[in-house]
């Protein structure tokens, strides 16, 4: 499970392109996982072979549109929780300090409860 922020100014049209090549490569790879994007951030939870999984952050940490990539937590599953890939983009809300507590409480939420299950 990790965060990171987008670049500034990040287009539609790029985030599209994101959701695009992370179905196609994780299918590929056979990673499963989640992709959120909201105002300024990445949430996203992969699931898969350890190695691949590896390659996979050692890209995104790389990945010029992604800056601050925090590894939130690491561990192994005894079970795929997210079997279909999915991306979200969340819709920015009226104030950028709220999405990011909203953004923040999401998160950690999720933690816990792939932490319990």
């Amino acid at each position: 499970m990790y965060v990171s922020a987008s670049i500034p100014g990040l287009a539609p049209e790029q985030t599209e392109r994101i959701r695009v090549s992370s179905e196609r490569d994780n299918a590929r790879l056979g990673i499963t996982g989640l992709l959120l994007h909201q105002g300024s951030s990445f949430y996203g939870v992969l699931e898969g072979d350890r190695r691949r999984v590896f390659r996979l952050m050692e890209r995104i940490i790389t990945d010029p549109r992604h800056r601050d990539v925090q590894i939130l937590r690491e561990s192994p599953v005894s079970r795929r929780r997210f079997e279909n890939w999915s991306f979200g983009a969340i819709p920015r809300g009226v104030s950028g300090t709220l999405d990011r507590i909203a953004s923040d409480d999401f998160i950690h939420n999720l933690s816990k409860r792939l932490k319990s299950n």
